[in-house]
């Protein structure tokens, strides 16, 4: 209600300083009839001021109606389906028909939207794109957060960069909504690690999380498989992810920074095989390649900040991953270890910067395996000339 006043006012009004003999902040009016009966000491505001002001305070007046009417059908899909779990009607513990798969779902697409329950089984998620289940005795952990987000995701800030005279960053202060993550985190059928990310509306994950807690017991860790003999597979690469203990780093960006990582593995030339951690080895062979990653530091900005101060928030409030990498040729036990910072300073989301946390490591990955086989042919070279 506040913003569409704003809003109104933008568009009819304009604030002035105290004047000679007032105490007071007086509104004035952009109208022509009210030109007229002003002072002649008095400015009044050129045609340009008010059409920039008309123009300004009519987006910021649609755009309040429009979050009105989205966060209205919100509420009531979640005070439905709460009626239809007392009623008896659902048979899931928990669901919800809003759920937002953010990333790590094998098959299901990044964005996509569908039902996401919980039951005796386990976890599963009906998308557009697809469908995907996981039973309890699979997963690892079932954690919660909030998170900010734009309301209508790039389409907002793309609507926001259209609006003139600066009211994108007035509007980025309201288009921005808190809503809650789900991360669940799984071993698939052969060991191999997983992190999906959801959201939901606010205050879902929370009570997701205190129904998964009657069911098995998570939290559960399964050793690596040991890698024995000495026999290793051309191309592959194992991928770890962990953080340092006194760390705080939420569930969801170390899972994100996996996800995006094995992904942009599997994409990179050089290599064939991309193994999962605890991911059972193909015919007993170790990979050739090890990649550690340690999560060192965290620093979650403000989205809404950077959104709503232009330039000055890429420096006032960027949200920023420190990472540990170790990169390892087990063939040949060569070894390289470097630091690398992943940050995000525009206003863009903040889990963005875990995407960029894989981009950066799957290049310096990428040269360090040409710096690995450069040092085996230098090896090979000088093992021939000493035979010779």
């Amino acid at each position: 209600m506040w913003l569409l006043v704003s809003g109104f006012q933008l568009i009819a009004t304009r604030a002035t300083g105290p004047g000679p003999g007032t105490s007071r902040t007086e509104l004035r009016t952009c109208l022509p009839s009210e030109l007229d009966k002003r002072s002649s000491e008095e400015q009044p505001l050129s045609y340009v001021e008010c059409m920039k002001r008309i123009v300004s305070g009519s987006f910021i007046f649609l755009a309040s109606c429009i979050i009105m009417c989205e966060s209205y059908p919100a509420r009531a899909a979640a005070t439905s389906l709460v009626q239809n779990q007392r009623n008896g009607t659902s048979t899931p513990v928990w669901a919800s028909s809003r759920a937002q798969h953010l990333y790590g779902l094998p098959r299901i697409k990044s964005g996509d939207r569908g039902m996401l329950r919980l039951d005796a089984m386990g976890l599963s998620f009906a998308g557009k794109s697809a469908d995907f289940s996981v039973e309890w005795h699979s997963i690892i952990s079932v954690s919660a957060q909030n998170e900010t987000v734009e309301l209508w995701g790039s389409k907002g800030r793309f609507i926001r960069m259209l609006i003139p005279f600066s009211g994108g960053l007035a509007l980025a202060a309201v288009t921005h909504h808190r809503v809650d993550e789900l991360t669940v985190e799984f071993r698939d059928s052969r060991g191999g690690y997983h992190g999906a990310v959801f959201l939901l509306p606010l205050g879902e994950a929370e009570r997701a999380l205190k129904d998964s807690s009657q069911f098995a017991d998570l939290h559960r860790e399964s050793p690596d498989p040991a890698c024995e003999g000495g026999s290793f597979q051309p191309d592959s690469v194992v991928v770890q992810v962990s953080k340092q203990p006194l760390t705080d780093v939420p569930a969801a960006y170390r899972a994100l920074v996996y996800e995006h990582l094995v992904n942009r593995l599997r994409d990179l030339r050089g290599v064939r095989v991309v193994y999962r951690e605890g991911q059972a080895m193909d015919q007993d062979k170790c990979p050739q390649f090890k990649l550690q990653v340690v999560i060192a530091g965290f620093q979650l900005g403000s989205q809404v900040l950077r959104a709503s101060t232009g330039p000055l928030g890429m420096f006032l409030s960027p949200t920023q991953l420190n990472l540990d990498a170790t990169f390892t040729d087990a063939s040949t036990g060569q070894r390289t270890a470097e630091h690398f910072n992943s940050t995000v300073r525009d206003d863009s989301e903040n889990t963005k910067v875990a995407g960029k946390a894989a981009r950066l490591l799957a290049r310096h990955f990428s040269s360090a395996l040409k710096r690995f086989e450069t040092s085996r042919v230098q090896t090979r070279v000088s093992r021939r000339a000493h035979a010779n």
